[in-house]
This record gives structure tokens, sequence and C-alpha cells, in this order.
């Protein structure tokens, strides 16, 4: 195989696997904004937002698609991390690559997320009422 059928080969997995991730990312942000519909502000997700936005969270959607088990309990270690309702956050850094890692500012704490992990968090921009 020659270096350039390698590449080809990698570049059409990566492709996959990015469509199945961002196939996943949109079934769970519906699954949140369905599950925070109720309030009376505009709402989002945490990986919608752009660098230097701030936010307040509104909530944690649980897992849609529970088949791997490390996966279970991502909702709740999010929680435990400070994404809670009320809290203040602000996007710090979006890497080059497809935008993730996202670096969020939470209090005084600083977290690098996944964009599937980011769009589990339902958010309300500042400024917005």
């Amino acid at each position: 195989m020659s270096h350039i059928d390698i590449y080809s080969h990698y570049h059409l997995e990566l492709q996959r696997a990015l469509m199945q991730c961002n196939s996943l990312l949109k079934v769970q942000a519906k699954s949140l904004m369905d599950k925070i519909s109720t309030s009376h502000l505009p709402t989002t997700t945490l990986n919608q937002l752009n660098v230097g936005e701030k936010a307040i969270v509104r909530g944690v959607a649980d897992q849609v698609q529970q088949k791997q088990t490390h996966l279970l309990d991502i909702s709740r270690r999010l929680k435990e991390l400070g994404f809670v309702e009320g809290e203040e956050l602000a996007i710090l850094h979006k890497g080059y690559f497809g935008g993730e890692p996202i670096a969020v500012r939470i209090g005084q704490s600083t977290f690098a997320l996944r964009h599937f992990e980011a769009a589990l968090i339902g958010v309300t921009k500042l400024g917005q009422h």
C-alpha cells in the first residue's frame, strides 16, 4: 500500500467516525432542548456557544444512548464537576481541528470538554432575556 492509499483509508475512517459522533450529538442536543424547553428563557447547548461567550447552566441531560458502560455516568460526572443549574460559565477556547476540545471556565475551574459532553449541557447566554 502506498502512503496515499493509507492516508485515504484513515481519512475515510475518520470521516465515518465524525459522522457517527455528529448524529449522536444531534440526538442528544434535541433531547436536552426538549427537556429544558419549559423554561421561558431562550436556551441552547454548551457546544453551540462561541469563544468568549458567557452563559448560565440550565441543566444537564441524561444519556440518550447507553450502549457503552463507560458513557453511563457522564451526566452525573458533569454535575459533580459543577455544571449545575444556575452556575455561570464562559467559553475560553475551542480546538483548531473540529473545535474540540472546548475549554470552559466554571467558577474558579477550567475544564476541557468533548462535543458530545458539551451537548448534554443546556445553557442560556448571558444578556438574553
